[in-house]
């Protein structure tokens, strides 16, 4: 029997290789947080993926800032190298795990994706794999029944919004398209299982952007050649949508 304290997906040591310039990590918690606990996990995110915060009570994204993600990682946990070393790919896949840890201390995690991709799949990330089924999908359910009026896209300037931490600290509210793209961290070949989590999910990604309802299900979920961040850049990782759609 496994005991993990939570789902997470992309655990253990980063492949250096498929480091691009922009990468995102995803909480989902157990139960609604405060605002204080949010700007404490946004005030604590290691410094690749603390740029961009898309958040609420229940969910929240970190985004690098630009397109500095790998050169932020190596500047900070390499030897002085200009590209991702897999030492230090190792270093900050632990800082993550420690984060991550440290915040499912004052607010218990459903489930983290961690950015990346990892070098070779652990105990813990097969576990958590298995679990998007019967945990990660009825977690989203309930909280688009619970936030029915999550709105489609960040609210009047998206750019001059993002660029205002006193009016958006600790994050800007959530909305659905940066939602649907927690939606690419998913295979429907493999990751859910019985066939009616992978239609649950079919719904829960229309209902968050509609303009990919012409998109077969597997070529949403299960394409991995390219990655569209919510901020609009791109990198090569995997259970990712290429940039093209």
């Amino acid at each position: 029997m496994f005991d993990f304290p939570f789902v997470y997906l992309n655990h253990g040591p980063l492949d250096p290789a498929a480091f691009g310039k922009v990468e995102t990590a995803w909480i989902a918690f157990r139960e609604p947080i405060s605002e204080a606990h949010l700007a404490f996990v946004a005030r604590t995110c290691p410094e690749p993926i603390s740029g961009f915060f898309h958040g609420d009570d229940g969910l929240l994204a970190c985004e690098s800032w630009g397109a500095v993600y790998n050169l932020t990682v190596a500047e900070g946990w390499g030897r002085g190298e200009h590209y991702v070393t897999e030492e230090a790919a190792a270093a900050f896949s632990a800082a993550v795990e420690r984060w991550a840890l440290e915040i499912h201390q004052r607010t218990p995690i459903a489930f983290f994706a961690g950015p990346g991709t990892t070098l070779a799949e652990d105990s813990w990330a097969t576990w958590s794999r298995r679990q998007v089924g019967p945990v990660v999908v009825p977690w989203l359910e309930r909280y688009l029944d619970t936030h029915p009026d999550l709105p489609q896209d960040d609210p009047g300037d998206a750019a001059a919004a993002l660029a205002d931490d006193a009016e958006n600290w600790p994050a800007t509210p959530m909305n659905r398209d940066t939602l649907s793209y927690l939606f690419e961290e998913f295979d429907a070949d493999g990751d859910e299982g019985p066939p009616e989590y992978a239609q649950r999910l079919e719904t829960l990604i229309v209902g968050c952007d509609p303009v990919r309802q012409a998109w077969p299900l597997r070529g949403r979920l299960a394409l991995r050649h390219g990655h569209r961040s919510p901020g609009g850049s791109s990198s090569g990782l995997r259970h990712r949508i290429p940039s093209s759609i």
